[in-house]
């Protein structure tokens, strides 16, 4: 609930303060909200969880557009598919750290409190940090010569010191932006299913004990880091299209989701190893996919793909607040037998609808620069000619 009234939100208020001045104080709110948890819940209970979720909701909204601002503020357009890719890396690390030592802290003395406490206290550190190294333009930058801010500014297409205002409404009726929000909803589909059920699912359907979940959950999040790292070599290859480098990849990656949530449909609790490579392979097309469709919406969006990356945020947060109430709808039996032929009903719905998505994504996805990314007045002309006066000052 955070996250789906920060999209209406923060947005403006990035444009208008930047992302660095935005995303360090959301993330310093969050690591105080998270450390203070424990001692919160001893006198609020269910409610001071609720608030405290909801604050950290609206907090993490910023993430997803941070990688499509620091890409264009920083990145050559040769270099924009090694930035997303990096810059994306949290979603899996995020799970790799959090999830194996969360799993090992609840079955030792400290019990939970003491990730609460550890990872806010981490969150802290690392958005101080933040805010004091990063800058949002490069040559705002005192660890970078002019040099260097020049060479990152050769091949940009002219960006302006000030972000211009977004198209809300054309980009909302273009069928490009669309398609890149289909493809963004089988991801997180994808993605949240096992983040939220992955413990619960291997506890409960393949038996496995509580200490190892968490490791066998983080598993395959390491693949996910190597295929989307794989991704960035294409441009290594100029004469691979661009339609195969943003669309092409994206919909193979996410074919191969439907093929394994099938799988998984059919073995659900017969076989662990299968189920294992079949989760393995989901989360890395997943997260190689992902990269596609970031790059997808820079090429269609440009300098207004951070709100994409902004609805992208959005769908990933109704998906968190819808899925847990359509699992335990489905998925409610206490019999381990009907438990495993519960999950095969959502393993095969969960194929059904990414297939749907994908096609869609598919024949209407783009790989032009949208009309609506031109500056076509004279005042937007005005100002980039000042910009690139600056830009070769520097």
């Amino acid at each position: 609930m955070g996250g789906i009234a920060a999209f209406g939100t923060l947005p403006p208020i990035i444009d208008i303060f930047g992302i660095r001045l935005v995303l360090s104080l959301c993330g310093i709110v969050s690591g105080i909200v998270t450390t203070a948890l424990p001692e919160l819940f001893l006198y609020g209970g269910f409610w001071a969880i609720l608030i405290i979720r909801i604050i950290q909701g609206f907090c993490l909204m910023p993430a997803m557009p941070t990688i499509s601002k620091v890409t264009h503020s920083w990145a050559r357009d040769s270099e924009q598919a090694i930035f997303v890719t990096i810059l994306s890396l949290f979603m899996q690390l995020s799970v790799i750290i959090t999830m194996p030592i969360t799993g090992r802290l609840c079955n030792t003395s400290l019990g939970w409190p003491a990730a609460y406490y550890l990872f806010g206290i981490l969150c802290l550190i690392v958005f101080i940090l933040f805010f004091i190294i990063y800058r949002d333009w490069p040559h705002q930058s005192s660890l970078i010569s002019q040099k260097e801010a020049k060479i990152i500014s050769t091949n940009q297409q002219k960006k302006k010191l000030k972000d211009e205002k977004v198209p809300y409404i054309k980009m909302l009726t273009d069928r490009a932006v669309w398609a890149c929000i289909c493809v963004a909803i089988s991801c997180g589909l994808s993605h949240w299913l096992f983040a939220q059920y992955g413990p619960l699912y291997m506890h409960e359907v393949l038996n496995y004990n509580v200490n190892s979940t968490g490791i066998w959950i983080a598993a395959p999040y390491f693949a996910s880091i190597f295929s989307k790292v794989l991704v960035p070599l294409i441009e290594y290859f100029p004469k691979i299209s661009l339609k195969f480098k943003i669309v092409w990849i994206t919909f193979i990656c996410q074919l191969i989701n439907v093929l394994c949530y099938f799988v998984l449909g059919i073995w659900t609790s017969s076989s662990h190893l299968i189920a294992q490579i079949a989760i393995i392979v989901v989360l890395s097309a997943n997260g190689a996919g992902f990269v596609g469709l970031a790059g997808n919406s820079h090429a269609i969006a440009r300098q207004h793909a951070h709100f994409i990356l902004s609805i992208v945020s959005l769908i990933n947060y109704v998906i968190t607040l819808i899925q847990p109430i359509i699992i335990a709808w489905i998925a409610s039996s206490k019999d381990q037998e009907e438990l495993a032929n519960d999950w095969s009903k959502v393993f095969f719905a969960y194929g059904a609808i990414s297939l749907v998505l994908n096609l869609l994504f598919f024949f209407g996805a783009g790989t032009k620069p949208r009309s609506w990314t031109e500056h076509n007045s004279s005042e937007n002309k005005k100002e980039n000619n000042k910009n690139v006066v600056y830009i070769d000052k520097l």
